[in-house]
């Protein structure tokens, strides 16, 4: 099992996250990005059964505006 890491102070300042950073061991739980543009929009692919409060819903996509959920894909393209 991969365990990622990212800067402390998007963990401790910037995130407030309900689902206690299960994205950082579990890189299954991780939404799935279609796309991404200049490293600030990021399209998801939406799941029913993942419901998290940083999905930002607009017309027919999902944008997530999680910055812990950037960062790993900045950092680790995943």
């Amino acid at each position: 099992m991969m365990k990622l890491q990212i800067s402390e102070n998007i963990i401790n300042d910037t995130t407030r996250c309900r689902k206690h950073f299960m994205c950082l061991t579990e890189v299954k739980s991780l939404c799935k990005i279609k796309y991404c543009l200049n490293k600030k929009s990021y399209l998801v692919k939406p799941e029913k059964h993942k419901k998290c409060s940083y999905m930002v819903f607009a017309d027919n996509i999902v944008l997530c505006s999680c910055p812990t959920r950037k960062e790993i894909y900045n950092r680790y393209n995943i």
